[in-house]
């Protein structure tokens, strides 16, 4: 038992001290969670004949996607010398990818904004789940501003997921709230719709732009230490 007790706590001691650490292991409960959403989103959608669920279910295979394919890229990287899973590799495979996402989204928003596609929250429970979106948002941020400080373009990487995922949530509670306490076929709903919705594809897209001009940095600093 004391044994058992030691190995814990020597456990909780290598996460605790490393960021990028935890980051990784706060991870990788969330990738099956998101997968069976998309499947259950799926599901429902073809039942109920929803646009919305079904953009849903993509999404939330995309942001799967993403994980994995940080963490399996990550993983070949350790097991490896290959310099194609470098950290740097990595980095600019994943910003590439994200673009590609970026634009998937920008697809998903026009369809759902000019098809007039509607989504709401009972009452009672918008208000919590505007709570809950205006707490995710804060909290990506936080992660972001230290995954930038512990420099590693993993867990950079794991933070920018994180931000995306809060931005679609932001966009999508802007959506309810607009169906809850004002007219969503109205012009002035589109227009914030649109723009909202163009707001979100552009810090993306700079998100994206920025780890890519990164990576060309890094890779001119160790060529010129090489």
């Amino acid at each position: 038992m004391g044994k058992t007790k030691s190995i814990i706590i020597r456990a909780i001691n290598y996460i605790r001290d490393d960021y990028r650490r935890q980051t990784l292991v706060l991870t990788l409960p969330s990738i099956p969670f998101d997968i069976l959403y998309a499947l259950f989103s799926a599901l429902t959608a073809i039942v109920c004949h929803s646009a919305w669920l079904g953009t849903m279910s993509a999404y939330y295979l995309l942001l799967s996607y993403l994980r994995i394919n940080v963490l399996y890229r990550t993983g070949r990287g350790r097991l490896s010398n290959n310099e194609k899973f470098s950290e740097i590799n990595n980095y600019k495979h994943f910003s590439r990818t994200l673009i590609l996402v970026d634009f998937v989204l920008a697809g998903a928003v026009y369809l759902i904004i000019f098809n007039k596609v509607l989504h709401d929250y009972p009452q009672y429970l918008i208000y919590l789940v505007s709570f809950y979106v205006f707490y995710k948002v804060i909290l990506a941020g936080i992660n972001l501003g230290k995954a930038n400080k512990s420099q590693s373009l993993t867990t950079i990487s794991l933070r920018k997921i994180g931000i995306v995922d809060a931005l679609v949530s932001l966009l999508i509670l802007q959506w309810a709230l607009i169906r809850q306490f004002g007219n969503p076929l109205s012009d002035f709903a589109r227009l914030m719709n649109s723009t909202i919705g163009v707001l979100v594809w552009f810090v993306i897209l700079i998100m994206s732009l920025t780890g890519l001009i990164h990576c060309r940095r890094l890779e001119y600093i160790k060529r010129k230490e090489e």
